[in-house]
């Protein structure tokens, strides 16, 4: 039996090293600074180890697909582009005086003055790994280096967060090869995985990947909060989330909004967006504040009716939930970590990825019934409370507490 989260707060402080392959904004960032405030809270101690070169191993992936001589010389050269530009602005940048020295998520949001911040060059090492109870790993292709640690430098945690068969069928080559060499190693990986959704665990264990349990995200109900939004109003905000990742789907959420905008004047629909377009979309909408901080973001939710999550394939979102909690009526397709709690004309409107015709449908209903709008407002309020950091936590801790031994990849470790 493990022990429960009073149990494990009454023995010594344990100490959680969550390490990073990347000091840059993004969805991982925002985890792993959630998870270290809401710890230091309960009374762990918490470090978040960052590179000051982002994605080493991923470099090297590209450095493998530069040098294979099937490949163009232009792609081979746009590939080197992509490879040398991030740590060549880090280099530069470095003999200018700028210094990288501080965690993104320390920037982008509040972060309890408790965590410690351990800044690697490039790859973790036993000389620039601190000494903990727990490594957790939110990109696990950095799991086969950190076996060579020493063990009392913790017992090494991963983190599935991709449905890896939608990720090797993604219709981009580059893509679904790095999903698929991502995979190939967490096939070959023996030791504690915990996965976001129960559909990336099921796709993961048919893979033959170990799984050792299911910890879904966190939402910041402190920060998303209810915009208060209801009733017949004129005009509606309708806003969709935008990203250039191929598998947020934003050519089929722009296929939306012309639909919707062959329907609904501005003075009835004012429809925005809310991320990074391509230059080519920007016509499309009568509000473009393009990628916004946390606190802007929190804010353009609040002053949203109807949110359109267009994701073509996923693990378990942020975004959608984010928009419950901000009172939003959501509209999203039913991606992994969704349609777990995704209940169509009850909490949210629900659509296949792709299929336009059913989003389309999906968002007028919202429009034109404001009864079924206010419905799924209330209803998306009481979803995103189930997700608080604070429950999630609790199962994290639980979660490693009951975790079995089983640090030695394939790869061997060092005593």
């Amino acid at each position: 039996m493990g022990l429960d989260v009073r149990q494990m707060h009454a023995n010594k402080k344990q100490t959680i090293n969550f390490v990073a392959a990347a000091n840059v904004p993004s969805s991982i960032t925002r985890l792993i600074t959630e998870y270290a405030n809401c710890l230091v809270g309960k009374g762990f101690e918490v470090i978040i180890s960052f590179p000051v070169i982002n994605h080493w191993d991923h470099h090297q992936y590209w450095i493998r697909r530069s040098s294979d001589l099937s490949q163009s010389i232009v792609s081979r050269l746009r590939y080197l582009y992509r490879l040398l530009r991030p740590p060549l602005k880090r280099v530069i940048g470095y003999l200018l005086g700028i210094k990288y020295r501080e965690w993104q998520g320390k920037i982008l949001y509040k972060i309890d003055d408790r965590v410690q911040l351990n800044q690697f060059v490039l790859t973790p090492t036993n000389n620039n790994m601190p000494d903990a109870d727990y490594i957790f790993v939110m990109q696990n292709y950095l799991i086969p280096r950190l076996l060579y640690l020493q063990k009392r430098k913790g017992v090494i945690v991963g983190s599935l967060h991709m449905d890896y068969l939608a990720g090797m069928n993604d219709q981009d080559s580059i893509v679904s090869d790095w999903w698929s060499l991502v995979c190939s190693i967490d096939q070959r990986l023996n030791v504690p995985l915990i996965a976001v959704s129960r559909q990336v665990k099921g796709v993961a264990q048919h893979l033959g990947i170990r799984v050792d349990g299911v910890i879904h995200n966190g939402i910041d109900l402190k920060h998303f909060t209810d915009g208060g939004r209801r009733g017949e109003l004129t005009p509606l905000t309708v806003t969709l989330f935008c990203a250039t990742h191929p598998q947020k789907g934003l050519e089929f959420g722009c296929q939306v909004v012309r639909e919707l905008r062959k329907e609904f004047s501005p003075d009835q629909v004012v429809l925005c967006s809310v991320g990074d377009l391509k230059p080519e979309h920007l016509e499309l909408f009568d509000v473009n504040p393009g990628y916004l901080g946390p606190t802007a973001y929190a804010k353009m939710y609040q002053n949203t009716d109807i949110v359109i999550y267009p994701s073509l394939y996923d693990a378990f979102p942020g975004p959608p939930l984010d928009a419950m909690a901000s009172g939003c009526a959501l509209a999203t397709t039913l991606v992994a970590g969704v349609e777990e709690y995704a209940v169509h004309r009850e909490n949210c409107m629900v659509a296949m990825p792709n299929d336009v015709r059913t989003m389309v449908s999906n968002v007028k209903m919202l429009i034109q019934d404001y009864k079924l709008r206010d419905k799924i407002r209330e209803n998306g309020l009481s979803t995103a409370k189930k997700f608080s950091w604070d429950l999630v936590t609790d199962e994290l801790i639980n979660c490693l507490s009951q975790l079995p031994p089983g640090n030695k990849g394939k790869a061997g470790r060092a005593s």
